[in-house]
Order: structure tokens, then sequence, then C-alpha cells
């Protein structure tokens, strides 16, 4: 059991079943994101898994969930129509690649720049076109 479950007194049964609710939810969405990506709804189940085993290693919180981001789907559809579904990896590693570098370089600084309300409007943005999609 990790320090941070000694420490609340949070058992192996709790840690598995908040991990099977997770597992719930993340699996449809990630199927839908990859259906709404315009790729086969096995990419994305695939997708989550890696990708929520290598969050689980990394993480800066033993409390941290992850997921696909529904607003990147406009980005990805373009991807796939524009350079193929074989394409598709090698341009997620390559954003993948230039996050890590831009981590590493301490580059997040300059984006705290950006004013709140900006980022909250494209996030409502977002939400208002996803809502209005469906």
């Amino acid at each position: 059991m990790s320090q941070a479950n000694e420490a609340s007194g949070i058992s192996w049964g709790q840690e598995v079943m908040a991990s099977v609710v997770v597992f719930l939810v993340a699996l449809p969405l990630c199927m839908g994101i990859a259906v709404a990506c315009k790729v086969p709804p096995a990419l994305g189940l695939f997708t989550g898994i890696i990708g929520g085993i290598i969050v689980g290693f990394i993480a800066g919180s033993p409390l941290q969930v992850s997921g696909p981001a529904a607003g990147l789907v406009v980005l990805v559809v373009d991807a796939v129509e524009k350079f193929g579904l074989k394409a598709l990896g090698v341009i997620v590693l390559g954003a993948g690649l230039v996050q890590l570098l831009a981590g590493v370089s301490r580059v997040g600084r300059w984006f705290r720049a950006v004013a709140p309300a900006v980022i909250y409007g494209m996030l409502a943005g977002i939400g208002v076109i996803i809502f209005a999609s469906q």
C-alpha cells in the first residue's frame, strides 16, 4: 500500500473499486472520442489503456486521473483526413515529444500570460460545439 493510502486509511478494496469506476467512465469516453475522430474505436481503447499506464507511472499526484481531450477532436480529424490513419501515430508521438521538451525546458510559464478568461471562453466554446453536435 502506498504512503498516501496508509496515511488516509484507504484499503486495497477501495482502490480497486475506484479503479473500476474510472475504467467504466473512461472506456466509452475513449471509444466515443475515437469514433468522433473518424478512427476505429479499438484505437481509442488502446490509447486509453496505454495513456492510463503511462500517466500512472509519471503522475504528479497519487489521485490523478487522465483521459482523452474532446477539444482535440477537430485537430485529429483534420490530421486523419490530410495525412491518413497510418501517419496519425507518428503525428501524435511528435506532438507528445514537443510537449515533453516544453515541460523539460519549463516553457509553461510563458503560457500563464494568457488571461484565464480566454481559456474559459475557449473551453465554453468547445462545450457549446459538443452540445450542439449531439
